[in-house]
């Protein structure tokens, strides 16, 4: 159960089996692991307004998320040390790439910190992203923390109003997502 609350999308079936579980087994360490995963988890759910946030761009200017409003874009939350995160990059590229012109675009969280900055810089590099990238490189990241954040990679898809359309959608579920919204002509 530890293992599957550690991606955000099995959490609720996670919490159902836990509230299952002998009072015993409640009490072991790794079950307050669990509780605080579920209970982050909920911090932002599809169907309410984003939280606004600002953090520092690559050159340390703040960018407030609000500012996005009146656009489709993905939040991700990703890290320059994360293989995952790093394997989904193309793939967020490829549909920035297709709907940039269609009202989309990222904002990348990097919960990077301060030691690591020249490796995120270099990962965004490496990895040929062009959109804003923003980070307060803090131990624990504000704006991954107001979200709910508990692991990367992680994303919500935020409509032109301001409001939560979709959750840790990757790879063929964020392209489908998108050409629902947004059709799938170039």
């Amino acid at each position: 159960m530890s293992q599957l609350a550690r991606t955000s999308k099995n959490l609720p079936r996670v919490e159902q089996s836990f509230a299952k579980l002998s009072t015993v087994l409640k009490m072991m360490p790794e079950a307050k692991e669990i509780i605080r995963r579920i209970t982050e988890s909920k911090k932002i759910t599809v169907g309410m307004m984003a939280k606004d946030f600002i953090q520092s761009d690559t050159y340390g200017n703040p960018i407030r998320l609000s500012t996005y409003q009146n656009k489709y874009v993905l939040v991700d939350f990703w890290a320059s040390w994360c293989l995952t995160c790093r394997e989904e990059n193309p793939n967020v590229l490829a549909v920035y790439h297709q709907y940039k012109e269609k009202n989309f675009t990222v904002l990348s969280v990097s919960i990077d910190v301060l030691a690591n900055k020249a490796n995120w810089l270099n990962a965004i590099k490496e990895d040929q992203l062009p959109w804003t990238q923003v980070s307060d490189l803090k131990k624990e990241n504000e704006a991954a923390k107001l979200y709910g954040i508990t692991s990367i990679p992680s994303n919500v898809l935020i409509d032109p109003n301001g409001k939560i359309i979709a959750k840790d959608i990757k790879g063929k579920e964020l392209r489908d997502k998108l050409a629902e919204l947004l059709g799938t002509d170039k």
